[in-house]
């Protein structure tokens, strides 16, 4: 089963019966809205998923000098800025990014940054690899789009973080390097 990453289709997906297909037997989303909630929260752990296997093959340069660094040398094939991140991070990162044809996303907090690098603060990445920097952006690019769409028709009730909502200087998309 295929949806697009927007409420809408959620939605219209629930109404259809469209799970029931795919799956080849009776399923329906209770609620389109909590399986949406759900599907943030799988890509956020897919995310975090694969910035740990990232890290553990030393394919991540984590902090601002060392993601300067690896974007001067050629290395970043990604770069990745904490939701939380101060608006002039953000802003000196995408510039940094577009400048050097590196695709660019606003994805996660810079808790789950400082995850991978205990005991640092960590509000920026540059991923190295270029396979595993086309999948980090495939899914937290629709995780956004999700969010986005999701925080439009948001009401007080609704159980989102800002894990993949977008900023203002997150609006540019970058293609990655071929």
């Amino acid at each position: 089963m295929h949806l697009c990453p927007d409420l809408s289709c959620f939605i219209k997906a629930s109404e259809r019966s469209s799970a029931s297909r795919a799956f080849r037997q009776g399923t329906q989303f209770a609620d389109p809205r909590a399986a949406a909630v759900s599907f943030i929260n799988g890509a956020k752990q897919q995310v975090m998923s694969l910035l740990s296997v990232a890290s553990r093959s030393g394919w991540i340069s984590a902090g601002r000098t060392q993601v300067e660094q690896s974007m001067q040398s050629g290395q970043a094939a990604l770069v990745l800025v904490a939701a939380d991140a101060s608006r002039s991070v953000g802003t000196r990162f995408s510039l940094q990014a577009e400048q050097r044809h590196i695709p660019f996303q606003v994805c996660l907090q810079a808790e789950d940054f400082s995850q991978l690098r205990p005991g640092k603060s960590v509000v920026v990445l540059s991923i190295h690899h270029r396979g595993m920097a086309r999948r980090l952006l495939t899914v937290a690019s629709r995780s956004a789009t999700l969010t986005r769409s999701f925080s439009n028709s948001m009401d007080e009730s609704d159980p989102i973080d800002s894990t993949f909502r977008p900023r203002e200087y997150a609006d540019t998309k970058f293609q990655p390097k071929q």
